[in-house]
């Protein structure tokens, strides 16, 4: 069985893909604000730059390792068994969270197309639930066929949507303005608030890494993987930043239409006058949605083959498909297995789509606390092991770590209302439990050899 490779602008367009600028841009500003009001923009800021920090830590080791697993891999040349079952546990119900978030936005985009068509009830879980189960369905049969028709898929799924989106954005700043005296004295301010709106924020960051995941299946992996690992939070990071302060003043005048089910930029089109441009909006962005669907199907599968194919998770999920090399049944577990627990949430969370939404990016972010710390100091410890550890990268790691737990900590100064507050407990309560049972599988078995052929790449340090 031959692995078909892509080339660095394939692997770069399909991380573009899967980080939706539009995506993210559309979205950004509802969330965050409704958390951190004028201050909205300091926490997608500080998110970020927090984001950027990690993603120095990450590429030492993307410079050093092919790694099929991404932080998986990583971490389990610097740490031992612990800290890689932790990993694990994070990444391997991180994956599906961040499928779950995907799914949402596709929810609440086709779902306020929908009623835009005059469809009563779009909104309600029993017809968001199917809108999930058919998005997740396309998705996973578009991964299955391999990463290069993926990658040519999604890329012409996302081309019309960021024109669109920058309309929008645009005439909704120009009607409202900007109310820049607002936001720079952080009206409104709140310790609890800047931390529940920086977790939104980097909900659209989070996974960034997640690209070394194809790194066996690129050219010249050592070169391009790095490379996107740092493009991706800087350029959507800036792009979340100019839609936040461009929308956040829009964005408090269409709160009701987005409880009732409303997304954000057809709200936004409405309130700027384009209410012909509402329908045409969601559309493009449900499609955005499902491309970038496609893209993390392709990342989180190979993850989990990875944990499959090292015994901790059950063989089977690293099972290749015998012609295209594709992790078919970790794609279709991964798929079916977020779609179930998307469709639970919208039934216990109550509330319209748009609520839904915010609670899963929330969960999506706290879900990558732990691995981002963990990577942090991974990498002081793998620099200094090679000793060439610098002061610049020492401080950059420990401000990443740093960030990270300030998102989630600083939640608990002042706790978001039900059901947003659950998430705070939901996440380490899903982590604790799948830690545990991995630990119990690890005494069971011997864990296979820690490096694979495709693991190590010799370099100078």
């Amino acid at each position: 069985m031959t692995v078909r490779k892509i080339g660095a602008w394939s692997a770069f367009g399909l991380a573009v893909v899967v980080f939706s600028p539009a995506l993210s841009m559309a979205s950004v500003g509802a969330l965050v604000s409704a958390h951190a009001g004028q201050a909205a923009w300091l926490s997608v800021l500080v998110g970020a730059v927090g984001v950027c920090c990690v993603a120095l830590a990450v590429v030492p080791f993307a410079r050093r390792y092919v790694a099929g697993g991404a932080l998986y891999t990583y971490i389990r040349h610097v740490f031992g068994d612990w800290a890689r079952l932790l990993t694990a546990a994070a990444l391997s119900l991180g994956y599906v969270v961040g499928m779950m978030a995907l799914l949402g936005a596709f929810g609440l985009y086709a779902g306020s197309w929908l009623a835009g068509l005059g469809i009563n009830g779009a909104g309600r879980p029993t017809a968001q639930a199917v809108l999930y189960c058919g998005a997740a369905g396309l998705a996973g049969l578009l991964a299955h066929r391999g990463l290069d028709t993926s990658a040519r898929v999604s890329l012409a799924l996302f081309a019309p949507t960021l024109p669109v989106v920058l309309v929008v954005l645009g005439a909704a700043a120009a009607r409202d303005g900007l109310h820049l005296d607002a936001q720079l004295t952080l009206e409104g301010f709140s310790f609890g608030g800047f931390s529940q709106g920086m977790a939104a924020g980097v909900t659209f960051l989070v996974l960034f890494e997640t690209s070394a995941a194809t790194g066996a299946e690129t050219r010249d992996p050592v070169r391009t993987v790095p490379r996107i690992i740092m493009a991706v939070p800087l350029v959507v990071g800036a792009a979340n930043l100019l839609a936040t302060v461009l929308t956040v003043r829009a964005v408090q005048g269409v709160r009701a239409q987005l409880a009732e089910g409303t997304s954000p930029l057809a709200a936004l089109a409405g309130a700027a006058g384009l209410p012909w441009l509402a329908g045409v909006a969601d559309a493009a962005l449900a499609v955005s949605a499902l491309a970038a669907l496609v893209g993390l199907a392709n990342y989180g599968s190979r993850v989990w083959q990875a944990m499959g194919e090292d015994g901790v998770l059950p063989a089977r999920i690293g099972a290749r498909h015998p012609r295209l090399g594709t992790p078919t049944a970790g794609i279709v577990a991964m798929s079916g297995v977020s779609a179930a627990a998307l469709t639970l949430l919208g039934f216990l969370a109550g509330g319209g789509p748009f609520v839904v939404y915010r609670c899963v990016s929330v969960l999506f972010s706290y879900m990558w606390v732990i691995p981002y710390v963990l990577i942090c100091a991974g990498a002081v410890v793998l620099l200094r092991r090679e000793r060439c550890l610098t002061a610049v990268t020492a401080l950059t790691a420990t401000l990443g770590a740093l960030s990270f737990i300030w998102l989630y900590a600083g939640a608990f100064l002042e706790p978001p209302p039900y059901p947003e507050k659950a998430m705070l407990w939901l996440c380490p309560a899903a982590i604790a439990v799948g830690f545990l049972l991995l630990v119990l599988a690890h005494r069971r078995r011997r864990m296979s050899p820690v490096l694979t052929p495709l693991d190590r790449v010799e370099v100078t340090p």
